[in-house]
């Protein structure tokens, strides 16, 4: 990490020492790079290559906290983001205060999960693009494809956290991300690959697009089936793809802040699903989620989400943590851009997996569901609120929980309605035709019907968004099966 950085992190510390007012505050040092490549059926569309610099903080006062980030070195500049970050906290401020870990001080130089020859600073932008051109290309060759669409972006980034109460982590990730987009005669598929293990993943490329032309290929040669069953207490099998993702979609239950905000349906010790159903939020070393602090110099831990079937915890930052006397387990998560504040997040979930056979999973389903689409809860006003901004301090999320209410139905905190991107009518256990213009209108007291739990998972990537920040997420599952309410 450049020289200039850690001292401009110096400088915003001593500006928020010399402000009585303050009573706590993060500071962030970001040293990054970024890689964009994309590729079509064509070849080659784009390459660029980028280097940034610069500072955040995250500011406690008067009871609450603000956040900003400054894309500048200067002292003059740094000092500005740290006044503009304590001016949002006292415009802010509420009746009952924010609480902050002043206890807790980590130390930590964290060097990330690739190995040696795989970190991006040993190998040159354009030989990593060279690479990607390779793997995409040569995995479409002779494909039946109609368009193609794959972009490559690598993001190795240094951070250097300081905290006002005398704790700094220096971590470094190099991230790397792929989106895909196929299209064929009658249908496409839309996938996500994304790792911290660097180049690692650029190695396993050409294998993962032959995969994902050969399931675009298969669902393209499938009629579209004319009698997909909708209405209540439809029994569905998910794949495993499908239950990491359903996962994601719930756990935007299972934050702190959105009880506080009044979106979240549940509170520790409800029983949400049979006592087979156990999640977990862990730390997997090289995850396309894994972080080893979060942004307030937090050690990342793993955590019992759904334990049993019961609500086991919330997922905390200090602040939360603290109000509810509960444990925080680092889930305040930097999204994949600086810009935007940290939000209480998970960072690679997982499903315990089960030991139902394949037959008996898929014996009473009348339709198998592969892939999802972006989940979104039906009532607009809390759609509004989960695209908008909000404060960065999860506590004053409680200002909004009367006004919220007011303009939502009770139930509606516990239902998402979530496309059917990739999905098959069953008959007898068989593929009969592919699913097309079907939505799952899910309610969180369908996972109360899931009566098995397949033994083999599968892990998916993703990029959930909350609050204007983009948070990288990714989910481990096995196959389940249950009851939900389908829509055309």
């Amino acid at each position: 990490m450049e020289q200039a950085i850690v001292d401009a992190v110096e400088v915003a510390l001593s500006r928020i020492e010399s402000d009585d007012d303050v009573a706590y505050a993060e500071v962030g040092g970001v040293d990054a790079s970024r890689i964009d490549a994309v590729v079509t059926e064509r070849g080659k569309r784009s390459a660029t290559v980028v280097s940034t610099a610069g500072v955040w903080c995250r500011v406690f006062a008067d009871g609450t906290a603000g956040y900003h980030y400054c894309d500048s070195l200067a002292a003059e500049d740094v000092e500005d983001a740290v006044e503009r970050a304590t001016r949002g906290a006292r415009q802010r401020a509420h009746e009952r205060d924010a609480r902050y870990d002043a206890h807790s001080i980590h130390r930590d130089d964290h060097g990330g999960w690739a190995a040696p020859d795989d970190r991006f600073d040993a190998i040159e932008p354009e030989t990593a693009i060279d690479r990607f051109v390779d793997a995409v290309e040569g995995a479409i060759a002779d494909r039946q494809v109609s368009r193609a669409r794959v972009r490559l972006r690598v993001d190795p980034v240094e951070t250097t956290v300081a905290t006002s109460t005398g704790g700094a982590v220096r971590t470094r990730l190099d991230r790397v991300g792929v989106d895909a987009t196929f299209d064929g005669e009658e249908t496409g598929v839309r996938r996500h690959a994304g790792s911290t293990a660097g180049a690692a993943l650029l190695a396993e490329l050409p294998e993962r697009v032959a995969a994902w032309l050969t399931e675009l290929e298969r669902r393209d040669g499938m009629e579209r089936a004319d009698d997909a069953p909708t209405g209540d207490d439809v029994r569905a099998l998910l794949s495993p793809a499908a239950s990491a993702q359903l996962a994601i979609a719930c756990s935007r239950w299972f934050t702190a802040d959105s009880r506080y905000a009044g979106t979240a349906p549940v509170d520790v010790g409800d029983r949400i699903g049979p006592p087979s159903l156990t999640i977990h939020d862990v730390v997997r070393p090289g995850s396309w989620a894994a972080r080893a602090y979060d942004a307030q110099a937090r050690p990342t831990q793993p955590v019992t989400i759904v334990d049993d079937g019961d609500l086991a915890t919330l997922l905390h930052s200090t602040a939360t943590a603290a109000d509810r006397n509960a444990q925080p387990a680092g889930n305040l998560v930097p999204g994949l851009s600086a810009e935007n504040a940290p939000r209480i997040a998970p960072r690679h979930l997982g499903i315990e997996p089960g030991d139902a056979a394949p037959d008996d999973l898929a014996a009473d389903a009348v339709v198998r569901i592969d892939r999802f689409g972006e989940p979104r809860p039906p009532d607009p006003v809390l759609d509004k609120h989960r695209t908008s901004w909000v404060p960065p301090d999860p506590i004053a999320a409680e200002a909004t929980r009367d006004e919220l209410r007011a303009h939502v139905g009770a139930d509606a905190p516990g239902r998402l309605d979530v496309p059917v991107a990739e999905g098959v009518r069953l008959r007898d256990g068989e593929a009969a035709g592919r699913l097309e213009d079907v939505t799952v209108a899910f309610d969180l007291d369908h996972l109360q019907t899931v009566s098995g739990i397949g033994a083999v998972r599968e892990t998916i990537t993703a990029v959930d968004a909350k609050h204007k920040t983009r948070i990288p997420v990714a989910s481990t599952a096995p196959a389940l099966s249950l009851s939900t309410t389908l829509r055309t």
